[in-house]
C-alpha cells in the first residue's frame, strides 16, 4: 500500500505502512486536479482515497467497481 501525508508544508510517503520518504517544501502545492499512476511492469490499483488530515473528511474515493467515484466539493 502506498500512502502520502501532506500537512504544514511537510510531505511523508509510506510504503506498506513504513515511512519511505519525508521532505519539506516552501511553495504552496495548490489544488489537486488529478492523480496518475505509472507502474513499472504489470500491476493494479485497487482503490484511491484522498482525505483532508485537518478534519479527516474524505474528499475523493474510487474503488474502480464501475460505480461513479465519490467526490466532495
Amino acid at each position: 500500500m502506498l500512502a502520502m501525508e501532506i500537512l504544514n508544508q511537510e510531505a511523508v510517503i509510506f510504503i506498506n505502512g513504513q515511512e519511505a520518504l519525508r521532505f519539506n517544501y516552501r511553495e504552496e502545492l495548490g489544488a489537486l486536479h488529478g492523480i496518475q499512476f505509472y507502474l513499472k511492469g504489470s500491476g493494479a490499483v485497487d482503490w484511491v482515497r484522498v482525505t483532508d488530515l485537518k478534519d479527516n473528511q474524505v474528499k475523493y474515493f474510487d474503488d474502480f467497481l464501475g460505480e461513479e467515484a465519490v467526490s466532495a466539493r
